[in-house]
């Protein structure tokens, strides 16, 4: 079935990066010592071996877990060891070619090489090239120095506070030693000196010290950097603000952040003084909206929800239940019913109805099912991905709302699909006659590809030959033929990933999984020969086919 191979395919995202990638990667390295190494060079470099060298890049990050890849902190921590290591960062590091000294600085970084700290902390005062520089201080960063004062100061010179990608690498760093840096910063008359020292010490845990020091701050500094330290106050709980905080609620600078931090209060004071202000609004802002949802306090939200009951709402208002860990609680349950029992407003039920997400106990799944026939589409939509599918009555409901055109909607396909309600397919036969949206059309060759019948054999072939199809269909399409395991489907499941392999064997694995149901030689020969692929995930789901072929 579909759902086993997915669950194949979830287990080799776990895979580490192979020794393939290392060893193409050392060639390319002794040619950057060998040959001239310019930008094009370099930028090669870091499009291949992105996983070697920036496995800290949140872009790296992203692409990996898009691929399936697990990635390593020190990937080159092994290759360290070896002599073309320390022969080519001889050359590199000292290299007058900007780009090669770079490429070391990546390989610092990549292999936890604290041997080059002290030459480090000179680049950052040295190198005049941005990128130079950047690289220079990540190494540092990535080898956890100790140096934090330098780490600092480089910082307030060359990054933009708001936007830098590295101060949450600085953050990683030994708290003793950031908070020390910034009790010796935060009274600088440089303001991007202040605002990183009032950033910093909210990761390095609150005392008297610190919380004096914030609220000194938010007296003292002007009213353009105020906020950061009100922010700091805010997200590390300090209390007994009132009295200091009223005189900010004028101020449309720090108006909001500080009523964060006074519903965030562990004063109870504090945060009763935020609750009078939305009581006595006619038409709650969603200012104050925003500060009761994210406080960490369960009045808060409790009063919260009371307000989306009671009081008219912004019309543009909006919430998300997962970043509010309490909405999702046992202990605000009961509270979260009784609002579902009086919230008509529909934009304010789609976005609450996820915080009784898989839950399973009678009164959530009677609400989850009661929104079922809601004549909002999307509160419909997010009911059906909220719900618990061990709910008993979704076998006989979901036909019956998907044979319903004014009430069907594609979550309860999912739903079909996960408790494998097979029969339907003339419904979707149907559908995808009426020439439906790419939503719908996706939906329904994702249910048939499911539960293949020997007539949908044309159906599929016919979408993974059409050029102009969507991606996603042609995919399921081919799942489908895999299914059936119809061996006359061999050659056109092999053309169709040829084609695709021509961009990336990334794009190929749904054909080698749709090959792998249909079995036969020509089908495990053509597996095969991805064996050496330059894809890890490939590999890995080729190796494993294989061996359990």
């Amino acid at each position: 079935m579909t759902r086993n191979f997915a669950l194949i395919f979830l287990f080799l995202a776990a895979s580490v990066q192979s020794q393939t990638l290392l060893d193409d990667f050392k060639i390319d390295l002794l040619n950057a010592t060998q040959k001239t190494f310019e930008e094009e060079q370099l930028n090669h470099m870091f499009r291949t071996y992105s996983s070697l060298l920036t496995p800290q890049s949140g872009v790296t990050q992203l692409m990996a877990d898009v691929k399936g890849e697990e990635l390593s902190m020190y990937p080159l921590a092994e290759f360290k060891k070896e002599p073309l290591y320390s022969e080519s960062m001889g050359q590199l590091f000292s290299s007058d070619n900007p780009k090669r000294r770079i490429l070391s600085y990546l390989m610092v970084a990549s292999s936890g090489d604290s041997s080059y700290e002290s030459q480090l902390l000179e680049r950052i005062k040295t190198e005049t090239e941005e990128g130079n520089l950047l690289w220079a201080a990540v190494a540092l960063l990535s080898i956890k120095t100790e140096r934090t004062t330098a780490m600092f100061d480089y910082l307030v010179a060359n990054e933009r506070l708001g936007r830098s990608h590295i101060i949450p690498l600085y953050f990683q760093l030994n708290k003793d030693s950031i908070r020390a840096t910034a009790y010796n910063r935060i009274k600088s008359e440089d303001a991007k000196t202040k605002i990183l020292a009032a950033q910093s010490l909210g990761v390095t845990g609150l005392n008297p010290k610190t919380e004096a020091l914030l609220k000194e701050a938010v007296k003292t500094w002007d009213i353009e950097i105020k906020g950061y330290a009100i922010y700091t106050i805010r997200e590390m709980q300090i209390g007994e603000l009132l009295a200091d905080f009223k005189p900010l609620l004028d101020s449309t600078q720090t108006r909001s952040i500080a009523l964060g931090a006074l519903a965030n209060s562990p004063t109870k004071e504090d945060r009763i003084y935020v609750q009078e202000l939305a009581s006595k609004q006619d038409t709650v802002s969603k200012e104050l909206l925003r500060s009761l949802f994210e406080s960490k306090h369960a009045d808060n939200i409790e009063f919260w929800l009371e307000a989306l009951q009671n009081k008219p709402i912004e019309a543009d208002y909006y919430f998300q239940p997962r970043d509010q860990p309490l909405l999702l609680t046992d202990e605000i349950l009961p509270k979260l019913h009784q609002a579902f029992d009086r919230i008509e407003e529909s934009g304010i039920l789609k976005n609450l109805v996820f915080a009784l997400n898989g839950r399973s106990d009678d009164r959530s799944s009677e609400i989850l099912l009661s929104l079922f026939r809601h004549t909002d589409s999307g509160v419909r939509f997010w009911a059906s991905r909220s719900i618990s599918l061990e709910v008993p009555e979704l076998k006989d409901l979901v036909p019956e709302l998907l044979a319903n055109p004014a009430l069907r909607t594609v979550g309860f396909v999912e739903i079909a699909i996960q408790i494998e309600l097979d029969g339907l397919h003339d419904l979707f036969d149907e559908i995808l006659k009426t020439n439906p949206n790419l939503d719908w059309k996706r939906s329904a060759v994702e249910y048939l590809s499911n539960f293949p019948l020997p007539r949908h054999k044309e159906l599929f072939i016919s979408l993974l030959a059409d050029e102009a199809e969507d991606e996603f269909v042609r995919r399921t399409a081919a799942m489908g033929l895999g299914q059936l395991g119809d061996e006359d489907s061999v050659d056109f499941l092999i053309e169709r990933a040829r084609k695709e392999s021509a961009i990336s064997d990334y794009n190929v694995q749904t054909y080698l999984i749709a090959l792998a149901m249909i079995k036969g030689e020509k089908a495990k020969a053509e597996i095969a020969s991805y064996g050496e692929s330059r894809e890890p995930v490939i590999r890995e789901l080729v190796a494993k086919i294989l061996k359990d072929w």
